[in-house]
């Protein structure tokens, strides 16, 4: 299943466009793509990558909530729900879960290489294994699991919602206990370009943010 962020991460995509500007001497590309994925995955900024890019701690913070409500979202759709649906309280752990795991986002940047106004970086990503190991070692038994209880009458008086909410919550019981235990798959290595546009703004691509994101959190 391809993973797709919808309307929030289209914020990022406004903070990436608005953040990487060169304005005078020292600009360092690097430094700034660096520190926007820090952002983004980790929560975390210095006050040296915040004036560059022209944002408060507060708004960079709303970035990374707006980031990790998208995948909350993602989560339950990728598991056939809606997760508007569900309770508070397991929206909350979804999201709690997400920070812990984000905590883990790993991407080191090599070479650079500069043609024009366009810089070219190797971008290495390690994916984080949590979700996919869960889905490729765990799912087939959980889920003959669920439906010999759903095929015995036991979910018989619940609503659809409230089967979801069950159905959720015994994935993050699974998921939490892997969490402790994250690691990695294979690093892979992309190329991720940023090039400045008409306005003077140098911005990563809407398709190299998508395959970033994409990587991260590996789900298969």
């Amino acid at each position: 299943m391809k993973k797709l962020k919808l309307f929030s991460i289209f914020a990022v995509m406004a903070f990436c466009l608005a953040g990487l500007t060169a304005c005078g001497g020292g600009f360092d590309p690097a430094a700034l793509l660096k520190g926007n994925l820090d952002v983004i995955y980790l929560g975390q900024c210095d006050d040296s990558h915040l004036k560059s890019v022209g944002l408060t701690k507060e708004e960079a913070q709303e970035y990374y909530e707006d980031g990790i409500l998208v995948e909350a979202d993602y989560f339950a759709s990728y598991f056939d729900c809606e997760y508007d649906s569900l309770s508070e309280a397991t929206q909350q752990r979804i999201i709690d879960m997400y920070k812990q795991i984000y905590t883990h986002s790993k991407y080191e940047i090599g070479d650079v290489s500069k043609n024009g106004e366009t810089y070219l970086f190797a971008l290495t990503i390690s994916p984080i294994d949590v979700i996919s190991k869960f889905v490729n070692e765990d799912y087939e038994t959980f889920y003959a699991d669920m439906e010999t209880r759903y095929n015995s009458g036991e979910f018989d008086a619940m609503s659809d919602e409230e089967f979801d909410e069950t159905w959720i919550v015994a994935i993050l019981d699974a998921l939490e206990a892997r969490l402790d235990s994250i690691g990695y798959l294979e690093p892979e290595t992309i190329s991720v370009q940023i090039a400045k546009d008409t306005d003077g703004y140098y911005t990563i691509t809407d398709n190299d943010f998508s395959r970033i994101d994409n990587m991260i959190i590996q789900y298969e």
